[in-house]
């Protein structure tokens, strides 16, 4: 049996060989396929995480911008409502000022007119009249 194999020994193992090398070859190319697919989910994953994380960065940034915008009106409001209210009580200051002149000025003339009222000297021949010498 041998021998009529033989001369086809070579080229069977030959093939054997072949089809080894072939095999060999196209298992070396799907893991390399499939390395290179991981490969390419990882750096999918990763970018989408750090699109995640900048996403979540200006979010962050954002919220930070509104929050200190929000402090920034607070406070300006609030100096905007202290000047208001020192607006206010200077008007207030005023008013009584302008008060407190016209009540003066009122006394003043009223001083002026309020004097008391003068009584008329006695009449020295008031006396003589009634008999009694002065």
């Amino acid at each position: 049996m041998l021998q009529s194999v033989g001369p086809y020994l070579p080229t069977f193992c030959l093939c054997i060989i072949i089809f080894g090398v072939i095999a060999e070859a196209h298992e070396t190319k799907n893991e390399r396929r499939r390395q290179e697919r991981r490969r390419l989910e990882w750096e999918a994953q990763e970018r989408r995480r750090i699109n995640m994380d900048r996403s979540e960065e200006e979010k962050r940034r954002e919220m930070e911008r509104r929050e200190s915008g929000r402090k920034e009106r607070e406070r300006i409001d609030k100096d905007r409502n202290m000047t208001d209210r020192l607006s206010a009580l200077e008007h207030s200051l005023w008013e009584a000022k302008d008060r407190i002149e016209k009540l003066e000025h009122k006394k003043r003339r009223s001083v002026v007119v309020k004097t008391p009222p003068q009584t008329a000297p006695k009449d020295p021949w008031a006396n003589i009249v009634q008999g009694e010498a002065t």
